[in-house]
């Protein structure tokens, strides 16, 4: 996607690379085509990443052949049924994604962190709207409060390092990159967005939300760090 956004008080890259260490096993969960964590690749001793998607698995071993990379495995592999050995990971990740704290702690080393970043509520809460959804309509499943996740995490024996919010302004800047988009949001009652059927919901994104800098939105998202008690 074509965007640009301004503003932002972190960026989750390098906020991972503050925490991360040279000789660190890092697990990334939900880790997509693998982009993420192909770039840290080079701040830690070895990696696993792992998505449930064996299709986003497939582009992740293309795009680690195509960096070269040798120090990072991918799987097919649930975020809540991780399946390593207990304490395997000095560092886990996640970004986007549901997230199970007891999982998370079986995983981590004593002393290891877990750091998120999570999508709030208000996302692109514009765009939702034109389509006549609320975030309410996704269910009581789809969002994960941070207040919430932090007493999980407490629960589990982690507790709280740091922890932050943004809502910033985000352009969405050419139409390809809208349609993008919209494509990849997973709809409440469609699985995928058509534009034959929904056209009218783009009319009023282009009528109500575009300006000189593309699709006007907003991004927010929230971020957790947690520390594994020793």
């Amino acid at each position: 996607m074509k965007t640009d956004r301004e503003g932002q008080p972190w960026r989750y890259t390098d906020v991972v690379s503050a925490y991360v260490k040279p000789e660190d096993h890092v697990l990334d969960v939900g880790t997509g085509g693998g982009e993420l964590v192909l770039s840290l690749a080079h701040l830690f001793a070895q990696g696993v990443a792992v998505d449930h998607s064996a299709r986003q698995i497939t582009t992740a071993l293309a795009n680690k052949a195509k960096a070269g990379n040798t120090n990072i495995a991918f799987q097919v592999m649930e975020a809540s049924q991780l399946d390593f050995p207990l304490s395997s990971f000095d560092l886990v990740l996640t970004s986007h994604l549901k997230i199970y704290p007891a999982q998370v702690a079986k995983m981590l080393r004593p002393n290891g962190y877990f750091i998120t970043e999570i999508v709030g509520r208000r996302t692109h809460l514009n765009l939702l709207e034109a389509f006549g959804y609320t975030p309410d309509d996704f269910g009581p499943d789809w969002w994960q409060e941070r207040v919430e996740l932090v007493a999980q995490f407490a629960a589990v024996g982690c507790r709280l390092i740091a922890q932050g919010e943004m809502e910033v302004p985000y352009w969405i800047t050419d139409f390809d990159s809208l349609i993008f988009y919209l494509k990849s949001v997973p709809w409440p009652d469609d699985d995928n967005f058509d534009i034959v059927k929904q056209w009218r919901g783009v009319q009023r994104i282009l009528e109500r939300h575009v300006s000189p800098r593309g699709v006007e939105t907003s991004d927010h998202y929230e971020l957790v760090i947690v520390r594994k008690h020793d």
